[in-house]
């Protein structure tokens, strides 16, 4: 709950205490204060009010405490009235008494209202829809086959005929160990137009066999294996 603030009762409360300020600091300099101590008792009358207008208690006292200081003020300034021992022993009275005062009324003073949590409001519940059952599949029943007839006959059913494996298609190994015959003719050619590098220890590359010899990469490998060994 949010509170809403008097500013025109708070605004006339500063004017008043303001206006009442400069008479109790006049009788704080009649009686001796000093000029920086007389402010205290405009001070601890002010902040007495304020205490006790807050507190709704003493409120009665504070104001006859300003209403009685302010006339001793008037009085003395216009000198209708001497500053005896009386007024002396009145004006610093003032401070413990406001001690005292606002001492007591702080156990009354009302907290702040803290302001209400808003309320909590649940979210509509999101409606579920209803499950909808499956139709249900019906059943087909199982036909047995159909046996054809030809001019009274019954007529089989088509099979797979068995077809025996062809063995003629099966690989041979061929080890790479033995030559074929056409290898080693083409190894004895190749001895004899590359007899002068063999005798030096060396041996022709693929290269040359394959454009020499027109033949293709394994066999030219197959040849100058051949060479080497």
């Amino acid at each position: 709950m949010k509170v809403q603030r008097d500013w025109l009762a708070w605004g006339a409360l500063a004017a008043a205490l303001v206006g009442t300020a400069s008479a109790e600091y006049g009788l704080a300099q009649a009686v001796g204060f000093g000029t920086y101590t007389a402010a205290c008792v405009p001070a601890a009358l002010d902040l007495y009010a304020v205490r006790s207008i807050r507190a709704g208690r003493d409120v009665w006292a504070a104001v006859l405490a300003m209403v009685v200081t302010n006339s001793l003020s008037h009085l003395v300034a216009a000198r209708l009235l001497s500053v005896e021992w009386p007024l002396f022993v009145a004006v610093s009275a003032i401070a413990p008494l406001v001690l005292w005062r606002v001492h007591r009324l702080a156990h009354h003073v009302p907290a702040d209202p803290e302001p209400e949590p808003a309320p909590v409001t649940e979210p509509d519940p999101v409606p579920v829809p209803e499950p909808v059952p499956a139709p249900a599949l019906e059943s087909v029943p199982v036909t047995e086959p159909v046996q054809l007839t030809v001019d009274g006959g019954e007529v089989p059913y088509p099979t797979t005929p068995d077809v025996p494996a062809d063995r003629s298609r099966r690989t041979r190994k061929v080890s790479a160990s033995v030559p074929a015959p056409a290898d080693a003719e083409l190894i004895e050619a190749a001895r004899t137009e590359y007899a002068d590098v063999l005798a030096e220890g060396g041996k022709p590359s693929i290269r040359d066999l394959r454009e020499r010899y027109r033949i293709g990469q394994p066999r030219a490998q197959r040849v100058r294996e051949a060479l080497t060994a």
